[in-house]
């Protein structure tokens, strides 16, 4: 008996029940369940409550169908179970199932973050722990009251008769399901409840006292009614919320299968609950849950607010004092008792239970000093702790009894301290009308120290600020320094509004109104007697300063003085600025006398007058009208200059002219500064132009000027606009430099492009021909590049050759570089070349099973990027520079590709004298330097044809032998616009819109060559012009043109019969051009320029007509004659010019030679012609620029 909880000391007289049997397994307890999910027990709780129902339900006398189960049925088959002790029903129920390892049906934060939900107060993981719950002072989770708990119920599961944990209010919600019945007793008949209980049952009390906290007993509503206890019932249906209150006793029970979730939660209010429920604990020797002593410490402790010492006051007095009562009361009992204070936490809550009564002794607890045990007591239990003398107990606080006074009184004060507050502030408005912000100020800091909300606080601050920035813009106008300086001067840059700010203080009329404002505000300071001490000074100012305007014989310095005071006063008085202006005057006077003595400036004569009109000077006096009448000299010489300096040629005397008159006279110095630099500068630029004049007549070439000079002179005179004779002659010398540099371009095929372009493209050409050109790029056998395997021996070198270079990489390709990028090997010699140079990509190689470089079958076109001249034509540039008055920046450049291609020339030239000695063994050298030759960007045009031959003879591919060249053109393409594009498109369909037709569309002019042939086709060398009279002599020279395929002239009235190409803008027959009479002045382009657009020609399908006789087809008009095989290149050329309308004028240039006519004339004439007078007699044709100009002027 004395192992049972609590002991026995007898055995019981009735029936007794062990607290398993009670509790556990027994006859008035609860087994466990099974486990099940969700959507299980929803089944098994649907199919018990149709089968227990089943034969219970009477049938419906209209439908004969049993009737459905009702609320009332439920409950009345409830109570009979109940109280029927002959019948036995088994349901499930789960309850107490942890949120926190099942998870809560409410959205939380963890989970659903964004969920507003998730912190809404009335969610049931949040409200425990709200601002207001004391569960938030409790240093752990408490799982069922902290923490909330699941229950999912069956018809007739069952709560039994309990109040919640700690007397805590509860609060249930229920998420789905059937009806959750609820019966429940207020708190006051809590007594008259426990009373009915242990009157029915006495038994089971007198055995287990604590039954009520067991939670297996259950009497009717009915029969607690009649014992006088009120019981209260409501159904709690789906999303509906029911809430307990301290000590209520509540029970119930489910109609069916129901999810219900449930938690504590603590206000204020509840604190003397729990401390009773704490007490009642003790005495029933039940363990509490958490420690209310230790809550409130906890709550003292974290939380300052006035809200929490409001509530807190009284627990903390009441628990001090029952703290105390006990400490005392032990000292008595046990004298001597060893105390000891010790705030440091103990590691578990089960130190601080006293083994006997389970009760919580946070405060202090009594231990063993001899150590015997580890456990503790409170005072009630000491003599049951341990078999040791009482004397050697050890008394344990907490907190020393000073400590739990002071924070009684603290927390006391804390929460009185907005009434002591208020009554502070009520008496001190009271006592006096005018409190002084000072105090007041020292009242607000006091407030806003006190947590929680005081009701004075708001108005008190408000007024305090009002007054503080009254204070501020008084203390801001009295702490002003006086100024000393004028109204219209500044000491420092202000932002508009500190302008603003700065004018209206010192308005007179500013200080009155701050005194104004200061008697509306009850308050006192001491800026408001300083600010009435103001008002008396500038009033005593004002009477001196009227006595000082009336005072005849007044000294400026007495007016000094007097001004001086006024500024001092910090106030702009009118009266201060009558005399301020009047000495301003008088000082203006003085200057201006001083000023008739001495030159001045423009900006110096302006700003006197400017400060004479600012001082409403007289307008007739002297000084006045003298000054004025300077200015307006001054500013005659500035428009005289202005519109000098605007001319396109600006004459130097009579800017010198200028320059002096300046010195009488107040001009702007901005512009008499430009003037002198220009005529400073100009004279400068005039001794640089005669020594470089000097020098570009020096019999020496090298001695003469560099153009980069002349360039720089030139660039000094365009800014200056002043020109002298030296300065034309040296433009005119400088366009001979011009001239050159033009005729290298055309060398190059760059005749349109800027005169800069030149210089780039020769370095362009001499790194590429340092490459190609190099002497230590000795012949070798094919080579692989480094990242191939090897090649099949096909050609190699001869043992009499030069062996490979073993040092450096190797070098392939054209240009002569190393490995680089895509490599295409050639399937005949090995060579490999770069598919950059070929213009060939990965796809294009792909679709060719091998390749054939140019170099093995000279059919194979080698893109190039711009022309190739001729080296015997660079070398005739390079002599032609040295008869020029200036040395061309290019000279250098171009003197090093020369010699660099006339060393390999030298070298190669050996095998052009040596034809007797080659060999077919020869020819993997001979294509080595043939690779050489075609790579560089300079024809060697005999080394050219001759190894084309030789390759040809001893290798041939093609069927007949290469041509020999001339010359080496560009071969890129023009490129299509998109306009062109488009009428090109509607030409194939037959379609054209209105605006692309010849009248709606200008005609582009047409590109240039880019064949690498002769310019004229081999037909156009079979006419010549006639000179004999034509009946259309009288027609304008610019309307005669020649139709591109056949070479034959029309008239002005036979162009509606002509088409004209949109590319190029030649005229065609349309039987020349295969094409239909019904083209004629639609958009058209020509067989050439398709071919060269990569675009096929519309009218290739049938074979072109036979072209007859000019004459036989348009008339008696012919143009041509017997002699057309002789002088058919002339007719070309002519019709060539006469298709660009050039007036007699322009050939009339060329009636004293070519060679005399202005370069101008023989740019566009060689422009117009494709060649270069340069070059001397055409090879071809034996035809000179001279004659060619001659020819045209005789027709």
């Amino acid at each position: 008996m004395s192992c049972l909880d609590p002991p026995l000391k007898s055995i019981p007289k009735n029936e007794w029940y062990c607290p398993k049997c009670l509790v556990g397994t027994g006859e008035f307890g609860f087994e466990d369940g099974g486990e099940y999910s969700l959507a299980e027990f929803q089944t098994k709780a649907d199919d018990y409550k149709i089968k227990h129902f089943a034969k219970r339900l009477p049938l419906d006398p209209v439908t004969g169908q049993r009737i459905e189960i009702t609320e009332n049925m439920v409950e009345r088959e409830f109570w009979r179970l109940i109280e029927n002790p002959e019948v036995s029903v088994e349901v499930e129920y789960g309850a107490d199932v942890h949120v926190t390892a099942h998870g809560s049906a409410f959205p939380t934060v963890e989970r659903q973050p964004t969920d507003p939900y998730s912190t809404d107060p009335w969610n049931l993981n949040v409200m425990p722990l709200a601002n207001d719950s004391l569960f938030r002072h409790i240093k752990s989770d408490v799982s069922g009251m902290t923490v909330p708990w699941i229950y999912v119920g069956m018809c007739f599961s069952t709560f039994c008769w309990h109040s919640e944990d700690h007397w805590t209010y509860s609060i249930n919600y229920q998420h789905f399901g059937e009806t959750k019945t609820w019966y429940g007793i207020p708190g006051e008949d809590a007594d008259k409840f426990e009373a009915a209980m242990k009157k029915s049952v006495p038994d089971l009390f007198e055995q287990q006292p604590d039954l009520l906290f067991q939670l297996v007993t259950m009497m009717s509503p009915e029969k607690l009614r009649k014992e006088g206890v009120r019981v209260y019932a409501i159904d709690q249906r789906a999303n509906q919320f029911v809430v307990t209150f301290p000590n209520a006793y509540h029970a119930g029970f489910n109609h069916g299968f129901n999810f219900n979730e449930a938690v504590n939660f603590a206000p204020s209010d509840w604190e003397p609950w729990g401390r009773a429920c704490a007490k009642r604990y003790q005495e029933y020797r039940r363990m509490p849950v958490f420690s209310h002593d230790e809550m409130l410490m906890t709550a003292a402790a974290m939380d300052t607010s006035v809200e929490t010492a409001q509530w807190l006051s009284k627990a903390l007095e009441a628990m001090v004092k029952d703290e105390t009562a006990r400490r005392d009361l032990l000292r008595v009992q046990v004298p001597g008792l060893k105390e000891k204070v010790d705030e440091i936490e103990l590691a578990d809550d089960a130190d601080y239970q006293c083994g006997v009564c389970k009760v919580y002794t946070f405060l202090g607890q009594v231990t063993c000093g001899q150590g015997c045990t580890s456990k503790v007591v409170c005072t009630s239990h000491v003599s049951e702790l341990c078999d040791c003398e009482v004397n050697t107990r050890v008394y344990r606080l907490r907190y020393s009894d000073k400590y739990l006074e002071d924070l009684v009184y603290d927390v006391d004060y804390r929460a009185n301290a907005p009434s002591i507050w208020e009554g502070k502030l009520k008496t001190l408005l009271s006592n006096t009308a005018k409190p002084s912000l000072k105090e007041l100020k020292a009242l607000l800091s006091e407030g806003q120290k006190i947590p929680g909300d005081l009701s004075g606080l708001p108005i008190l601050k408000g007024f305090v600020d009002r007054a503080t920035e009254w204070v501020a813009e008084a203390s801001e106008f009295l702490a002003r320094k006086p100024q000393n300086r004028r109204k219209s001067e500044k000491v420092k840059k202000l932002t508009k509004a500190q302008e603003k700010k700065e004018e209206e203080q010192r308005k007179p009329d500013y200080v009155q109104r701050l005194l104004s404002q200061a008697e509306s505000l009850p308050f006192d300071c001491p800026e408001i007697g300083l600010l009435r001490e103001k008002i008396t000074v500038i009033n005593a100012y004002r009477v001196r300063a009227i006595k000082a305007i009336g005072q005849a014989g007044i000294t400026k310095v007495e007016l000094e003085e007097v001004i001086e005071a006024g500024r001092s006063v910090n106030v702009d008085l009118a009266e201060t600025e009558l005399l301020e202006r009047y000495v301003a005057q008088l000082n203006w006077l003085d200057k201006a006398a001083e000023a008739s003595k001495e030159r001045l400036t423009a900006k110096q004569l302006g700003e006197l007058l400017s400060e004479s009109d600012t001082l409403e000077m007289p307008e007739n006096n002297e000084h006045v009208v003298h000054l004025r009448t300077k200015r307006d000299a001054g500013e005659r010489w500035d428009e005289a200059v202005k519109q000098l300096l605007a001319m396109d040629n600006i004459p130097m005397a009579q800017l010198m002219a200028l320059s002096e008159q300046a010195g009488q006279l107040p001009v702007d110095q901005e512009i008499f500064q430009k003037v002198e630099g220009m005529i400073a500068k100009t004279r400068d630029t005039h001794r640089i132009i005669l020594d470089l004049l000097e020098r570009s007549r020096n019999p020496d070439p090298n001695q003469r000027p560099n153009s980069a000079e002349v360039d720089v002179v030139k660039k000094d005179l365009e800014d200056l606009n002043v020109k002298t004779p030296e300065a034309t002659l040296l433009e005119k010398e400088a366009h001979r430099v011009d001239d050159w540099i033009r005729k290298g371009k055309r060398l190059f095929g760059k005749a349109n492009a800027p005169l800069e372009i030149l210089g780039t493209h020769l370095s362009f050409v001499e790194k590429v021909n340092d490459n190609c050109f190099s002497l230590d790029d000795k012949p070798r056998s094919p080579v692989e590049p480094s990242s191939r395997e090897a090649s099949p021996e096909a050609e190699t070198i001869n043992e009499t050759g030069p062996e490979r270079a073993k040092e450096g990489k190797d070098v392939f390709c054209l240009c002569r570089t190393p490995e680089s990028g895509l490599m295409i090997e050639c399937g005949i010699c090995h060579e490999w070349y770069h598919g950059r140079c070929l213009k060939m990509n990965r796809k294009k190689l792909k679709d060719e099973d091998t390749y054939t470089c140019p170099v093995c079958d000279y059919r194979v076109t080698i893109p190039r990027q711009s022309d190739r001249p001729r080296l015997d034509d660079l070398h005739q540039l390079a002599a032609d520079a040295l008869y020029l008055p200036f040395m061309p920046k290019e000279l250098s450049t171009l003197r090093r590709i020369v010699d660099t291609a006339q060393k390999f020339r030298n070298v190669v030239t050996t095998f052009l004298h040596t034809t007797l000695c080659l060999t077919a063994a020869e020819l993997p050298i001979i294509k080595f330097y043939l690779r050489k030759i075609e790579g560089a960007e300079v024809l060697l045009d005999n080394e050219t044809n001759y190894f084309r031959a030789k390759v040809h003879e001893w290798m041939p591919i093609a069927d007949e032998a290469p041509e020999a060249i001339g010359e080496s053109k560009s071969t890129r393409k023009p490129r299509l616009s998109k306009k062109a594009k488009m009428m090109m498109e509607a030409q194939a369909n037959g379609t054209m819109p209105v605006e692309m037709t010849p009248q709606a569309t200008p005609q582009a002019k047409p590109p240039p060559a880019k064949a690498e042939t002769p310019m004229n086709p081999p037909y156009l060398q079979q006419h010549s012009v006639s000179h004999s009279p034509s009946p259309y002599a009288s027609t304008p020279m610019h309307t005669i043109q020649i139709c591109n395929k056949c070479a034959h002239g029309w008239a002005p009235h036979e162009q509606t019969q002509m088409l004209v190409c949109q590319v190029c803008n030649g005229p065609f027959h349309p039987h020349c051009a295969n094409a239909p009479s019904s083209m004629v002045g639609k958009p058209y382009i020509c067989e050439g320029c398709c071919g060269k657009l990569g675009q096929p020609y519309a009218y290739a399908t049938t074979p072109p007509a036979a072209t007859p006789p000019y004459g036989q087809e348009h008339g008696s008009y012919e143009y041509g004659g017997a002699d057309a095989q002789a002088n058919g290149h002339t007719s070309n050329i002519l019709a060539a010019i006469a298709n660009q309308g050039m007036p007699n004028e322009f050939l009339n240039a060329f009636k004293d030679g070519a060679q005399q006519a202005p370069e101008s004339a023989r740019e566009q004439l060689d422009e117009l012609t494709g060649y270069s007078h340069g070059a001397g007699p055409d090879a071809a044709h034996g035809l000179s620029t001279e004659d060619i100009a001659n020819e045209f002027l005789s027709v």
